[in-house]
């Protein structure tokens, strides 16, 4: 799931304007001490890959995001999100009880949210022409992810597991959790997708079985995630180093590297 571009990363089109509606019933970003993440940095085995650089408005929700010439806005109802790339193309958020519900790509192409009492997000159906497509089912424990299983139509399976740290994680630092990084296209700062995990995740195992019925492949990938913090104690800087194993019928391969992220913020 970790291999699927997120909306931040997808959009590839220039700008068009796009007016927010105050609508008091929208949901405000939620920033730890007044602060907001303003750019984030992409880098691949020490080399700078891009940025993106994110806009908010007065109130503090997210209204566009820019990388290189690619551009998303967002506008907000009182019961929908809507995000537009610069081609047209949008996703629609349905919100219920103040949370996503349900995510509409197209006639043909949505996915439907579901959560506990608690307020944690329990499963994701992705549905392509009214047919469940795959399902995925995620494991709480400590107030933080433990387990995604994902199963396609196709009985294709993955599964993640998660550890972490005893440290705090931030409520800006969305980049970092499990929601962002393998489950969410869209999950960005003030959509409300219930409660992200209470602390740093530090590791991560990932596995997919495909079945093919003539060559079954699988994968396995780990990776182990640092951060660090800038002198007024924002975590400024995300470091993720992996390596994998893929095969498929007699063949094998290994791969690893390292991603870093740094982050810059606008406080009041």
């Amino acid at each position: 799931m970790s291999k699927h571009p997120k909306i931040l990363l997808a959009l590839a089109i220039a700008a068009i304007g796009l007016t927010c509606k105050k609508d008091s019933a929208s949901p405000t970003l939620a920033n730890s001490n007044d602060c907001k993440i303003t750019s984030i940095k992409h880098f691949s085995n020490d080399k700078f890959s891009f940025a993106h650089v994110l806009t908010y408005d007065e109130d503090k929700r997210l209204i566009k995001g820019s990388k290189k010439s690619a551009d998303f806005n967002l506008t907000y109802r009182s019961d929908k999100i809507i995000l537009t790339d610069s081609d047209g193309a949008q996703i629609e958020l349905t919100l219920e009880n103040g949370k996503v519900a349900r995510a509409d790509h197209s006639e043909e192409h949505y996915e439907t949210y579901h959560y506990n009492t608690e307020g944690y997000l329990t499963q994701i159906k992705h549905f392509y022409s009214d047919t469940e497509f795959d399902v995925t089912d995620i494991t709480y424990s400590g107030g933080n992810i433990s387990k995604v299983a994902k199963l396609a139509f196709d009985e294709a399976r993955t599964v993640i597991t998660y550890e972490y740290s005893t440290e705090l994680a931030s409520s800006t630092l969305f980049i970092a959790d499990p929601l962002y990084s393998d489950l969410i296209n869209h999950f960005l700062p003030g959509i409300p997708f219930g409660k992200q995990s209470k602390n740093l995740k530090v590791k991560s195992i990932e596995t997919f079985i495909e079945n093919d019925p003539i060559n079954i492949s699988q994968s396995e990938e780990v990776a182990h995630f640092t951060y660090a913090k800038d002198v007024a104690g924002r975590y400024s800087k995300v470091v993720t180093k992996f390596e994998g194993t893929f095969s498929s019928g007699d063949r094998k391969f290994t791969y690893s590297g390292t991603k870093k992220n740094e982050i810059s913020y606008a406080c009041e």
